[in-house]
């Protein structure tokens, strides 16, 4: 079809080939938001990213902040994943006794291996089916995964997370890794490029601001499919 790929390629700004373009259809997907919590210094946190796709072992117990359905992804996936890191645990226990004290002090909860902290009010991963999300709470439930909804996240240490819930109750939850899976952001950097060179351009997929608030993979294909329709 004569379409050339190049790969391990980063856009410049001053990219001498743009001025050769007529258009650019801006694919650039998204990245991870983060949230800006108050954050103890050395404290674990990693995106849904960095366990989902670049498979960093996590410390259990492990706090996933957000509510859709990928914090569920990344609870299950947490859940079901052997942990290399849990063949040391004995010797991090013995280097982090603060943390296990943490768990016995009043406020405290018992620590489940997997905890998901909503800020939201609404209903978990409300944005799935009926059917599918009933299916997944019951299996994350299963799997000894854990809820709390409502809740005003108030600091972040190497031992736990400290939130008000939504009965104003404060309760410190033990976790050794934070997962935020906190919503994306477009990555759009390259559309300011194009704008400056006058560049017609049009983006597609979750990079595109309307289709990544609805969340929907099936607008993001959608798109894409459109355009190269649209394409004389």
């Amino acid at each position: 079809m004569g379409v050339k790929i190049k790969i391990s390629t980063a856009f410049e700004e001053n990219d001498a080939i743009l001025d050769k373009w007529s258009h650019v259809v801006v694919a650039t997907g998204t990245s991870p938001n983060i949230p800006e919590f108050t954050y103890e210094s050395g404290v674990r946190v990693l995106t849904y990213e960095d366990v989902l796709k670049f498979k960093f072992p996590v410390q259990s117990p492990v706090v996933v902040i957000g509510a859709g359905g990928v914090a569920c992804d990344v609870a299950k996936y947490i859940l079901k994943t052997p942990n290399p890191l849990q063949a040391s645990s004995n010797y991090l226990q013995n280097n982090m006794t603060d943390c296990i004290a943490s768990q016995y002090t009043e406020g405290a909860i018992p620590s489940p291996k997997v905890t998901i902290l909503q800020r939201s009010s609404k209903k978990l991963a409300y944005k799935l089916g009926r059917t599918t999300r009933w299916i997944l709470i019951q299996e994350l439930t299963q799997l000894g995964g854990m809820f709390m909804r409502g809740a005003s996240i108030e600091s972040i240490s190497k031992c736990a997370v400290k939130a008000i819930l939504i009965d104003r109750k404060q309760m410190s939850i033990p976790a050794k890794t934070i997962v935020l899976a906190t919503g994306q952001n477009p990555n759009l950097l390259v559309t300011s490029f194009l704008e400056i060179k006058n560049i017609p351009f049009t983006v597609i997929g979750s990079a595109s601001k309307s289709i990544n608030e609805r969340g929907s993979i099936s607008s993001s294909i959608k798109s894409g499919y459109n355009f190269a329709l649209s394409i004389n």
